[in-house]
């Protein structure tokens, strides 16, 4: 007995909406539409952005030839550009960095915020292209609405938004260079590493990953280009200055003060919280003597667990694409864990593990999986007192939910390249017994 029309017709499009787009056009739909709903909900914040304040700030310091890392320069050069309400935040990153902003100092400071945010918007679609890609699958409609959604109301993501930082335009960057690696993009992907690396030096580690899987050319022009950045900014001697501040008082100071202040989640900022007396905090196990060698075991596990799952997913990535989304993930895990300063927008790096993740326990059909991204996500998401207000006791280990809930998606991604090995066992003792039987 054939089905009436319109259940056919419900049938169809369900199916419709969980299938990959078939078309370049269709896909391209999706990503712009993904966009848009980034843009009208983080809309409001294009106006805050105080973290954009100090990058056009240094860009247009740099133009004037005068140095970008002396906070009573960037204070006069925001002035000249009507940024009345510049916190004298200084500018921490690479010149090459802020030459790339050159652009926004040729429209108004309203136009410019919103030119930021939508292109963070776009770095969002971008992670979204990215991680399909890795998945070696199309868009689909249901993916682009439950990334679209992750995105708008996610805290890691709305705190780069609110901020005006650069925390979504690195986590599109990690997004290239994974991608330019399965797809044997190489000069993208070595652009892209070039660019994170002129904004935070830790991702340069990625390096010593490929070198691990042999991969020399990419290693080459990979460090060719860094290299030629590093000599763009040497030759106009704005790299000194960057080299100056980085080895000066006013840099130790103010480093002093975010690497164990409530601000900073990562790894070593929660241990000494934990054991060791820090800014505003009392240690909750006083063991001071033993904090720098805690912090020292940690970071060895973490390293180690990282290459330990990179190695699994080596010996699967062959009969299992999935493996290269559970390899990925770990990679930037491992890198927000060995990272010295961990702020609460540095939360949107978690974007593209937490899709890559939610993508393979998705087509393994996974309820375990899906479980524990969930509630690492909901620990890093969870809206808690202003760290300020939590006041003393054991409420202090809620300053470093965030530094839990990546700890946990790390974990969560060394059991998907652990399910790697199991399934590819499984398949082969099934194809074994099928060869026995015949």
């Amino acid at each position: 007995m054939a089905l009436p029309a319109h259940t056919q017709k419900l049938g169809t499009i369900k199916a419709r909406f969980f299938e990959p787009c078939h078309t370049a056009s269709g896909e391209f739909y999706l990503f712009v539409l993904v966009c848009l709903a980034i843009v009208y909900r983080h809309a409001g914040w294009a106006a805050q952005s105080w973290d954009l304040r100090p990058y056009v700030a240094a860009a247009s310091a740099l133009l004037a030839h005068d140095n970008p890392y002396d906070v009573s320069v960037l204070s006069q050069h925001a002035l000249k550009l009507g940024l009345y309400d510049y916190s004298g935040l200084p500018y921490l990153y690479q010149p090459f960095f802020a030459r790339l902003l050159t652009p926004l100092l040729f429209v108004s400071i309203p136009t410019a915020s919103t030119l930021w945010l939508c292109f963070k918007a776009l770095c969002c679609g971008v992670i979204l292209f990215a991680a399909t890609r890795i998945m070696q699958t199309r868009i689909t409609p249901f993916a682009a609405l439950a990334f679209a959604l992750f995105i708008m109301f996610y805290r890691g993501a709305s705190a780069d938004f609110q901020t005006g930082n650069v925390a979504i335009f690195e986590a599109a960057l990690l997004a290239i260079w994974l991608l330019g690696i399965k797809a044997r993009m190489l000069w993208p992907a070595a652009a892209a590493l070039t660019v994170l690396v002129s904004i935070k030096p830790v991702p340069g580690l990625l390096l010593f990953e490929e070198m691990r899987r042999r991969s020399w050319r990419l290693v080459i022009i990979a460090s060719l280009c860094i290299v030629a950045a590093l000599g763009l900014q040497l030759a106009d001697g704005s790299l000194l200055k960057y080299a100056n501040y980085m080895i000066g008082e006013e840099f130790r100071g103010y480093w002093d003060q975010l690497k164990l202040g409530v601000y900073n989640h990562s790894v070593t900022s929660a241990i000494y919280r934990l054991m060791d007396e820090t800014y505003l905090t009392q240690p909750l196990l006083p063991m001071p003597m033993a904090a720098p060698f805690a912090v020292l075991v940690l970071l060895i596990i973490l390293l180690g667990s990282t290459i330990w799952g990179l190695r699994v997913c080596d010996d699967t990535e062959k009969q299992l694409p999935e493996a290269k989304a559970a390899s990925a993930a770990i990679l930037i895990t491992g890198l927000l864990s060995l990272s010295p300063r961990v702020a609460d927008y540095t939360m949107a790096w978690t974007i593209v593990p937490v899709s890559l993740l939610t993508a393979f326990a998705w087509r393994r059909k996974n309820l375990v999986l899906m479980g524990l991204i969930a509630v690492s996500v909901l620990i890093i998401h969870g809206h808690t007192k202003f760290s300020l207000l939590i006041g003393a006791g054991w409420k202090q280990i809620l300053i470093d939910r965030d530094t839990y809930g990546y700890l946990l998606l790390h974990a969560v991604g060394l059991y998907a390249c652990l399910q790697t090995r199991r399934f590819c066992t499984a398949s082969a003792s099934e194809q074994t017994t099928e060869e026995k039987n015949t």
